[in-house]
């Protein structure tokens, strides 16, 4: 089985309590996640992931990158997304 990489994925962690919100940062940090950010509410949910369209569409592709959203459990190959 190959070994999930999360250097390359920008990662939106999205969860109303704290403590699992920066639990899941430090998970991702240990995972040597290229760039981790965290939000509270769904407005803010909804809010960055515009924001990261307008971004993606306005800036060049770059290649080999991905994005992850939510939970690593949720990675593909981890029976989530």
């Amino acid at each position: 089985m190959s070994k999930l990489s999360f250097d390359s994925v920008d990662v939106l962690i999205y969860d109303p309590v704290s403590a699992n919100r920066a639990t899941t940062r430090a998970a991702m940090y240990t995972l040597d996640s290229a760039k981790t950010e965290t939000v509270p509410t769904l407005e803010n949910f909804l809010e960055s992931v515009q924001n990261r369209r307008r971004t993606s569409c306005s800036a060049s592709p770059r290649p080999g990158r991905g994005t992850l959203f939510g939970h690593p459990a949720d990675a593909p190959g981890r029976g989530g997304l």
